[in-house]
């Protein structure tokens, strides 16, 4: 057609047979150097579309490519539904493109809503080729539901990992077809312009191969509860799944609520329990995952709990204090309830996307989401349980590319952080840990709102762990009556320290050292243990000097402190 392939090329795509023919049981794609309908160069662009369309398999191209300043051949693969919209946000696989003013360089990359040129967030790999125009090789795609792997031949140079963070990141769970065609100058491919005495150029196609995925998906059914059952505040929530997989097995079964994931049992019988549920309309949806990465859900099961839907924590219990506040868990409830915004619009487009604030992915350590798109008079809200009163800090995952910012945080309408100054880190996903001490919480449920005073920056999630609490032994039972996690003693240490914690019940117990950007660099306990006083020593003689926090968690119980290592 007369718009090439979009991106500025030149070239007219044309069906007839001097484009693209057969030649000795060979496919031909012929480039020339011609006037036709108004452009100078005419080519072919062939295409599988309602013919072949595949999701997950293999697929081979055995070509020998075209040589020359303004050559852009390329082997790639588009939607051929675009259920999540246009290009990028439906995705495109390029399982080899080469340009010609690199001679030799084979290109694989995706594109996505999340991750694409546009924005500067392209993903990709490039391996090099000497011979690619004098022999033949094979650019192959293994495409599964976890991942996408580009080869030449036998050599494996770029792998793009599903995030399962939704269709922004990972769109690749629909059909595809496949696409051959040399473009002529564009974008990229006539960067250093085009040169005319190379034509008329040709692409060799030996043979394309697909072989499809055969495996089959598990099944999964939620047994309780039923939809419309209602419960009590305060009361259990007992969820049981039943789930199976005829060509393997069930590696995962993951519980959300919404989009946030709130629980995941790895063994049958797949069983959730969610105490002190918050008054609040939820909706529940499992999620199994099999050994090939097959996926399936089931429908969202509505519940409520008491008797309205206003004003409710989005993961249906309010958010643990001491612990880790990922900024998109903000309230359910509506702007001007638990949430202001200065637009109606989720201009991240990325995580409850009919809601008006603004949450993109994130490329910070452990990946999620972020809130962007920040303006003064904007703000935030999430119902907390604070367990302990008394002093806390905490630690604010933010990113700027250049302005900065500030915030202030809220309890109860009582400003008890800020102002918490954000300078400019370098980029919009360039993240750094700003630390705020002395923060005074008192024990119990409060609404704790992040109220943004000036915008131009990101913010990731919120680390908040207490520094003043601690419990006094029992003088009639041996046994601690409290959850108590003690300072690590020295502090600060070189190379190792003892740390002191106290269970007053048997529990699954797990104790976590990570590094100042959550980084998990050690886990010390990972078991059932007992009701009792416990003390492990930390050898960090692998670690480098500087700030590390150390976190115990429970069923019940989290508590969050911070240790110095200098070396």
């Amino acid at each position: 057609n007369g718009n090439g392939g979009g991106n500025n090329e030149l070239q007219f795509y044309t069906a007839r047979d001097t484009n693209s023919y057969v030649e000795n049981g060979t496919l031909v794609i012929q480039a020339l150097k011609e006037n036709y309908s108004g452009r100078q160069y005419t080519s072919a662009r062939l295409r599988t579309l309602n013919q072949g369309d595949w999701k997950y398999g293999r697929v081979e191209v055995r070509a020998k490519l075209p040589a020359g300043t303004g050559t852009w051949p390329a082997i790639w693969m588009l939607p051929t539904d675009w259920v999540y919209g246009g290009w990028p946000n439906s995705g495109e696989i390029d399982i080899m493109e080469h340009v010609g003013y690199e001679p030799g360089a084979i290109h694989g990359t995706v594109h996505t809503q999340a991750y694409n040129h546009t924005n500067g967030t392209q993903v990709g790999a490039v391996t090099g080729v000497p011979d690619f125009d004098t022999n033949f090789h094979v650019y192959a795609l293994e495409w599964t539901p976890l991942q996408i792997r580009v080869y030449v031949d036998n050599n494996h140079y770029f792998t793009f990992n599903n995030q399962n963070q939704g269709w922004q990141t990972w769109p690749f769970d629909q059909r595809f077809h496949l696409i051959l065609n040399i473009a002529i100058g564009g974008d990229w491919g006539g960067a250093q312009g085009v040169d005319d005495s190379i034509f008329p150029v040709k692409m060799y196609i030996d043979y394309v191969r697909v072989y499809q995925n055969s495996a089959s998906a598990p099944t999964i059914n939620m047994l309780n509860p039923a939809p419309g059952t209602n419960f009590q505040p305060g009361e259990t929530i007992q969820i049981d799944v039943e789930s199976n997989d005829t060509d393997g097995t069930v590696q995962k079964v993951e519980l959300f609520q919404g989009e946030a994931k709130i629980g995941q049992d790895d063994v049958s019988p797949y069983e959730f329990s969610i105490d002190n549920a918050y008054s609040g309309c939820y909706e529940l949806k499992a999620v199994a995952t099999d050994n090939d990465g097959y996926v399936t859900a089931t429908d969202p099961v509505g519940i409520t709990v008491g008797s309205g839907c206003g004003k409710s924590p989005y993961g249906i219990q309010p958010e643990p204090i001491p612990g880790i506040i990922e900024m998109e868990n903000y309230d359910m409830g509506g702007a001007g309830v638990s949430y202001n915004d200065n637009d109606v619009a989720n201009q991240g487009n990325a995580f409850r996307v009919g809601e008006g604030v603004d949450i993109e992915v994130a490329s910070d350590i452990g990946s999620g989401y972020n809130i962007g798109f920040i303006e003064s008079g904007e703000w935030v809200e999430y119902l907390v349980d604070v367990e302990y009163s008394g002093s806390h800090s905490v630690i604010s995952r933010v990113a700027s590319e250049t302005g900065g910012g500030s915030f202030v945080i809220e309890m109860d309408g009582e400003v008890v952080a800020g102002p918490i100054t954000v300078n400019a880190t370098g980029g919009w996903q360039t993240w750094q840990s700003v630390f705020t001490e002395n923060v005074q919480l008192t024990r119990g449920i409060h609404v704790m709102r992040v109220r943004f005073i000036s915008g131009s920056f990101n913010i990731n999630k919120l680390t908040i762990f207490a520094v003043s609490v601690g419990t006094e032994p029992d003088p009639v039972n041996p046994l601690p009556t409290e959850f108590a996690l003690e300072q690590n003693y020295p502090n600060p240490f070189n190379p190792s320290t003892t740390i002191r914690y106290s269970l007053p019940e048997n529990d699954a117990v797990k104790l976590v050292v990570y590094d100042i950007v959550g980084k998990e660099v050690a886990t010390l306990i990972n078991d059932r243990q007992q009701p009792g006083k416990y003390e492990i020593n930390f050898d960090a003689q692998h670690l480098q000097s500087g700030t590390y926090f150390f976190r115990l968690s429970t069923s019940q119980h989290s508590a969050i402190r911070k240790m110095l290592l200098i070396k």
